[in-house]
């Protein structure tokens, strides 16, 4: 059950990951928000119920990214997180329920782009899309030409306005008069990245602020979003806002808004609940991800009607064949429908699905749609058969479940292709260069048939592949010889072990320091334990080294690369060495990075404080823990006495 439990968590996986691709790199919306929801709820489910089976990866812990080619890079000095999205009231309910205070905040959710604002001295210094959470695209002279974005507030102070950027629907209709863009925002999205902003400036794009960060909130009087939203107007801009209510209106408003969403000038896709105090926000935890002080409810869709018109198998990496209908396209909201997720041959044999049905599709999110059941049979019905070999290889396909199909031909160059895209992720060998592509072309020529065969590709096979110059497979080769010297827990990861993400095999890299650990340990015992890891992963650590993975591993090192050893270097005598410290407040760099900081000097990061915990590390805007640490007579220090 574990394995086909995780199976379908890899598959959800790769679906998201490349559908936030499509939509955050290409501004292309594939399906529609209803079904996105559905397939992405559907991974949060699985891996709330199976927190073993969990990828560090998992785009469940990862903002979606904008990040592209041609702009300046820039820290967030605050991270730039998304909304939790709920997609009925009775979890909307569930949040409600946690928030004491009876009076929320609601604001309309656009759907558009997230932009951030620094002023300084009162003047706009830089204008930053929210990126992939931590960085973003610096567009400060495309910024100047949106409306509702003064380029002079009348402050002194450094302050950070945060909004977002769209296009109404009267201007969307005529700049959209080919059809070329599917929706409002991928338009707003691809004006944003222009490189002439008189461009930009005739896109007529618009922004409407709904969050402030100043350096002295006690100053400004800014303790709350009611507070922040007054300022805001007084600073000359157009806010979000649409209401605060009482706990117990909040189902009624939803309703509300979604049978009048039409009547706005602008496109929205649903309305954002919000703790009014940021005193009270301190009891909500957040994710990598997401502010639980906040939560959007995201209007329902349409369920639809469309003709079956065929089914094609696709195949994992882990040799799991899912099933997809490709149907007669339709335009639902601002997309074009053409395929929809079957999940599996016994969905298909449940539902009764034949080819030439009229199906009802499913909007439930921004994703895969979904296919719910049959409208009308077809008159010469074609039953849809599983097929016997795989559609990649021609290998031997077999269940290993009632519903998991998969191809059991160990050299499968579609398993392989995955497996090298995996192995050259950027948290894995890192190599610059390898497109899906390219490593598709790659496999075909026969030029990698193992992952090792990476490390012998010369400038002459690499240039043999259409597209490429001598130039350009020069560069491919230096990527790859650069990438040779690797940290330890990286190497762990991009060997692809099955259930072993990121946070997995740091630990395996913990616990043995080093791949000469590793291999010895290996040789005396065959069954590995890692503590941490939990049963299934260690079971499949296991089985990887025995059948396959320790001749890899041989056969990686005979390619000289380097496997730098993980051995913490801790600076034995540090007073921190060996206590528990917990962090509170906004700090000069990341959490992640301040944790790497503090672990290297010996102590013990925690995320709830008690009597046990020896220190509070303190930042700017610190929360409810710094209060309860003076309480508790935690030591408090901060990042200049480290």
């Amino acid at each position: 059950m574990d394995r086909m439990t995780h199976n379908r968590m890899i598959n959800l996986s790769i679906q998201i990951k490349h559908l936030n691709n499509m939509y955050y790199k290409s501004n292309i919306s594939s399906v529609d928000d209803r079904t996105y929801d559905l397939i992405y709820y559907e991974l949060v489910g699985l891996e709330r119920d199976h927190p073993e089976l969990v990828d560090y990866d998992s785009p469940i812990n990862i903002v979606g990214s904008d990040l592209i080619d041609g702009f300046k890079k820039i820290k967030h000095e605050i991270p730039m997180l998304s909304i939790k999205n709920v997609l009925n009231t009775n979890e909307l309910d569930d949040w409600l329920n946690k928030c004491y205070n009876d009076a929320i905040v609601v604001e309309y959710k656009i759907d558009g782009c997230s932009l951030s604002l620094i002023y300084k001295h009162g003047i706009l210094q830089r204008a930053c899309t929210r990126g992939d959470g931590e960085y973003g695209d610096d567009i400060t002279e495309n910024a100047k030409m949106i409306k509702g974005i003064p380029l002079v507030l009348n402050i002194k102070d450094r302050v950070e306005v945060r909004g977002e950027v769209y296009i109404d629907n009267e201007t969307f209709e005529t700049l959209n008069v080919n059809r070329e863009y599917q929706n409002s925002r991928n338009l707003t999205s691809g004006s944003l990245k222009l490189h002439n902003p008189l461009e930009v400036k005739g896109r007529n794009l618009k922004f409407k602020a709904f969050q402030l960060f100043t350096d002295n909130d006690i100053f400004y009087g800014n303790t709350s979003q009611l507070d922040s939203i007054r300022l805001l107007k007084n600073f000359g801009f157009d806010t979000t806002f649409l209401d605060r209510i009482r706990i117990h209106h909040a189902n009624l408003l939803c309703h509300q808004i979604y049978e009048t969403r039409d009547q706005l000038p602008y496109r929205i896709d649903g309305i954002v609940f919000k703790v009014n105090y940021f005193k009270e926000r301190n009891r909500f935890t957040s994710t990598s991800k997401y502010h639980n002080w906040q939560i959007a409810y995201k209007f329902p869709q349409p369920k639809v009607t469309s003709t079956l018109l065929r089914v094609v198998n696709q195949v994992g990496r882990t040799g799991i064949i899912t099933p997809v209908a490709i149907i007669k396209p339709i335009r639902i909201l601002d997309t074009t429908v053409e395929r929809a997720t079957l999940h599996n041959y016994s969905q298909i044999k449940k539902l009764g699905l034949c080819i030439g049905d009229e199906v009802i599709i499913e909007k439930g999110g921004d994703i895969i749609p979904k296919i719910i059941g049959v409208e009308k049979k077809a008159a010469n019905r074609i039953k849809i058969e599983y097929p016997t070999v795989c559609p990649e290889c021609n290998g031997d396909t077999e269940f290993i479940s009632d519903k998991q199909l998969i191809c059991t031909n160990y050299d499968c160059k579609a398993k392989l292709s995955a497996k090298i895209e995996h192995f050259v992720s950027k948290h894995g060998f890192n190599i610059n260069g390898f497109g899906t592509e390219t490593i598709n072309k790659l496999v075909k020529e026969r030029l990698i048939e193992q992952l090792q065969d990476i490390f012998y590709l010369t400038v002459g096979d690499i240039q043999s592949i259409e597209g490429f110059t001598t130039y350009s497979a020069q560069k491919l080769v230096d990527s790859i010889q650069e990438s040779k010297i690797i940290d330890f827990n990286k190497f762990i990861y991009a060997l692809g072990i099955p259930t072993i993400g990121r946070t997995k095999a740091k630990l395996i890299a913990k616990d043995f320091n080093s791949i000469d650990n590793l291999i010895e340990n290996y040789q005396f015992k065959l069954n590995l334990e890692v503590e941490g890891l939990g049963e299934v992963s260690n079971y499949e650590f296991s089985c990887f080294l025995s059948y396959e993975g320790f001749g890899l591993i041989e056969d990686l090192i005979n390619c000289k690369v380097k496997i730098n050893s993980c051995e913490p270097q801790l600076i034995k005598n540090h007073f921190l060495n060996g206590k528990k410290i917990i962090i509170s407040g906004v700090l000069s760099v990341g959490r992640d990075e301040m944790k790497s900081k503090l672990e290297g000097l010996g102590a013990i990061i925690v995320n709830s404080i008690s009597k046990k915990t020896d220190y509070l590390l303190l930042g700017a805007n610190p929360g409810s823990k710094y209060e309860k640490a003076l309480n508790l007579g935690t030591k408090i220090i901060t990042e200049e006495e480290l």
